[in-house]
């Protein structure tokens, strides 16, 4: 049944996982979706805020957002 079906891609750059670990700046493994990094804090915030605010957010955007993307047009397409 599967033997049709291509090989997993991430097998194929497993030789070159080794040269990249040698890199100053390491790895950036994303094969898995495995986070390594930690979450910047302004980040946390946002989300620890946002906790208190059950429910669905506004279909129509914040004050704030539609004014960002009105902003945005008028400056891109002189709306």
């Amino acid at each position: 049944m599967f033997t049709g079906l291509p090989e997993y891609p991430w097998q194929k750059l497993k030789p070159y996982r080794a040269i990249a670990e040698k890199h100053s700046n390491g790895i950036v493994d994303l094969s898995v979706g495995s986070p390594v990094d930690p979450t910047p804090e302004v980040i946390q915030k946002a989300i620890d805020s946002s906790t208190n605010a059950p429910g669905y957010p506004s279909t129509a955007g914040s004050p704030e957002f539609r004014a960002a993307v009105a902003e945005w047009f008028k400056r891109r397409r002189g709306v």
